[in-house]
């Protein structure tokens, strides 16, 4: 792509991929975005009801309106998650397990967490921050980096909270300091 794409109602890709700096932008409700195994490279969600089953994405945003995770869905994404408005949520009903696979680093301020459920997960391999505003309450966040990565909160409410918190492999860090809640905690 040489400039961004709006995208109205539905993305359909076959065999193919997207790439370089601009974003391919969602607004309105839209049909389930499935990319299967092409690469979405830079999605942003800007406004809207947008569903996503299986796809594979490089840099993700949301800005506003809704960005679902269906059930049995594994959101993957190769390099960073920034949820800076606007409400992410996973499906409520079914028992699969579905949610977001972060290769980079993820941010979330400024965005809520809408329906949630007991199978939903957040795995990411680089640095978390998050605030108060996004507070998930159930499934599991998986900090899973085999490198060094870092944990912080952002302002406002610079805590982050989490439902259990499992960390594997590698370093963590705390930015400064924070208190860090968690209902469960596996090391």
């Amino acid at each position: 792509l040489t400039t961004d794409v709006e995208v109205f109602g539905q993305l359909n890709t076959g065999t193919g991929s997207t790439a370089g700096d601009p974003w391919l932008v969602f607004t309105d409700a839209i049909s389930p975005i499935s990319s299967g195994s092409n690469l979405l490279n830079r999605v942003r969600v800007a406004s809207g009801s947008v569903p996503f089953t299986v796809s594979r994405i490089g840099d993700l945003q949301l800005t506003g309106g809704t960005m679902t995770v269906n059930d049995a869905v594994t959101l993957t994404v190769e390099r960073d998650v920034e949820l800076l408005g606007g409400v992410y949520q996973t499906q409520g009903i079914g028992g699969t397990v579905r949610g977001l696979d972060v290769a980079g680093n993820f941010t979330a301020v400024g965005t809520s967490v809408g329906t949630e459920n007991v199978s939903q997960f957040l795995r990411v391999a680089g640095d978390w921050f998050s605030n108060a505003t996004f507070s998930p309450t159930q499934g599991v966040v998986e900090l899973d980096g085999a490198g060094t990565s870092r944990i912080g909160g952002s302002l406002p409410g610079l805590d982050p909270s989490f439902p259990t918190l499992r960390i594997r492999n590698g370093r963590r860090e705390a930015v400064g300091e924070l208190t860090v809640s968690a209902i469960l905690l596996d090391v």
